[in-house]
């Protein structure tokens, strides 16, 4: 009898497929924002007009002034053009961060999937064995 009920063999399955699905989309996913952000850090430094749009966000340089143990101070300038890069490669930075979370993601469920199907494989294998033992010790038995 052919039960429908949770935990059947066609509902692991089901479930096994959407897992596979799912991993599979999130890894495209998460590659193919790896790969826009390559595209993007590599026009950033190819193409310098890419950065006019955060060359105006950026008003001025920036000054500090470190101090170092021995009483001197020393004044450092990050010109404004330096600065322009930092706001799109943070930006970058977020979204590589977000790549890698969905290839983790993906790679973590196509992962699970395979570690079940072992775990069931050896199950399955375990109880052939067991019951293949109990099948010689009746041959020996009948003897």
């Amino acid at each position: 009898m052919h039960n429908e009920g949770f935990g059947t063999e066609d509902n692991l399955q089901k479930t096994m497929r959407v897992h596979d699905y799912l991993g599979f989309v999130l890894v495209i996913c998460g590659v193919s924002i790896a790969f826009w952000v390559f595209v993007n850090v590599y026009g950033l430094f190819t193409e310098p007009e890419k950065l006019k749009p955060f060359q105006e966000l950026v008003s001025g340089s920036l000054e500090t002034l470190i101090s170092s143990s021995d009483k001197e101070s020393m004044n450092i300038v990050i010109p404004a053009e330096v600065l322009s890069y930092f706001v799109p490669l943070i930006l970058l930075m977020i979204a590589s961060g977000i790549a890698g979370i969905l290839i983790t993601g993906g790679v973590r469920l196509l992962d699970s999937d395979v570690q079940r199907l072992s775990r069931r494989v050896a199950t399955m294998g375990t109880k052939l064995r067991t019951k293949m033992d109990s099948i010689h010790d009746e041959l020996r038995k009948n003897k």
